[in-house]
């Protein structure tokens, strides 16, 4: 029961990732980057996932013309036969879109409670200004560098979906969500925000270069 309240549902995978933490603190010796560093191998070791949804999603919107052709068919007793007809001629499926993200789910669910549920962090030094990760930015600067993230992940994948205004002021309302955070955590989603944003931006290039 100590277990489950502690890492909750996922306590299984939350375990493992507690004990990869607490091997590579033993090599870096800052729990800062140590929370950067088992970010990068989690977001690595879950690549081909994020390709597999990344990578139809583009693929969806190369095709979304051809689409809209067949949604606008007059005989809609054939526009269920003739989208799967559409995507079986151009290899998409498009549940390859939510199926990685549903594995990937419980394993950040788990990153994530590992984070906030570790007392290392108390007291904890990282580099210049954070002198305490479990406690917030005096400077504010871990937010604004949060919601410079979240922009930067905008603009990468405008090409997929369009941003509308409101969504433009997303990295505004993460940036004064986040203020009063840990430092620990904002680490964490600060280094999963770009790392996200660099492979999305390396699929792009690869898709459409093919």
């Amino acid at each position: 029961m100590e277990i489950l309240i502690k890492y909750g549902s996922f306590r299984f995978i939350a375990e493992h990732i507690s004990w990869i933490l607490l091997k590579i603190n033993l090599v870096v010796v800052n729990w800062g980057f140590s929370v950067m560093l088992l970010t990068i191998i989690i977001k690595v070791a879950l690549l081909p996932l994020s390709y597999m949804s990344y990578i139809t999603l583009l693929k969806l919107k190369r095709n979304k013309s051809e689409l809209n052709s067949v949604t606008k068919k007059q005989n809609k007793k054939n526009v269920t036969k003739d989208i799967i007809n559409l995507y079986t001629k151009q290899t998409t499926n498009p549940i390859n879109c939510y199926l990685p993200i549903l594995i990937q789910t419980p394993i950040f669910i788990s990153l994530y409670c590992t984070l906030n549920k570790s007392i290392e962090f108390k007291r904890a030094p990282f580099i210049l200004w954070i002198t305490d990760l479990s406690l917030m930015d005096p400077y504010f600067l871990l937010p604004i560098i949060m919601g410079l993230s979240i922009f930067i992940q905008q603009k990468i994948n405008n090409k997929v979906n369009k941003i509308n205004n409101i969504s433009k002021l997303l990295p505004v309302f993460v940036t004064l969500f986040f203020l009063w955070f840990p430092s620990f955590l904002l680490i964490y989603w600060i280094t999963n925000n770009f790392i996200t944003a660099i492979q999305h931006y390396l699929i792009q290039k690869y898709y459409e270069e093919q």
